[in-house]
C-alpha cells in the first residue's frame, strides 16, 4: 500500500516537472520570437496558431531553429512571414490524383442506351 503510494507520488512529480518544462519552452520561444520578428509579425502568428496549431508550431520550430543556430541576421517583417507561412502551405497542398478508366468493349455508348 505505501509503496504504491509512494509510485503515484513520483508520477505525480515526474508530470509537474514535465508541466513545468513545457511551460518553460513555450516561454523560452515566446521570447525568441518576439525578439525575431516585428509585433505585427509576431501578432500574426499567434493569431495563426489559434486556427491553424500544427502548421504554425512546424514554422514556429523552424523559425526558432534559425534563430538559435544564428541564420538570422534582422527581424522578420509581417510581409516576409506571410510569405514563409505561404511556403509552408504551399509544401502541405494535397496532391490530386485522376484516374482514367479505359473503355471496355462490353460498354454501351450513352446514346445506345437511350434509343432503347
Amino acid at each position: 500500500m505505501k509503496r504504491q503510494q509512494a509510485q503515484m507520488q513520483q508520477g505525480a512529480q515526474q508530470q509537474q516537472q514535465q508541466q513545468a518544462q513545457a511551460q518553460q519552452q513555450k516561454e523560452m520561444e515566446a521570447s525568441i520570437l518576439q525578439q525575431i520578428l516585428d509585433p505585427q509579425a509576431f501578432e500574426r502568428l499567434q493569431r495563426l496558431k489559434l486556427v491553424k496549431g500544427d502548421k504554425v508550431q512546424r514554422v514556429i520550430d523552424n523559425l526558432v531553429g534559425r534563430a538559435k543556430s544564428g541564420q538570422l541576421r534582422e527581424q522578420i517583417s509581417d510581409a516576409a512571414l506571410v510569405e514563409i507561412l505561404g511556403d509552408a502551405g504551399a509544401s502541405e497542398r494535397a496532391v490530386t490524383v485522376t484516374s482514367m478508366r479505359k473503355r471496355n468493349a462490353f460498354d454501351e455508348d450513352e446514346e445506345e442506351a437511350d434509343d432503347y
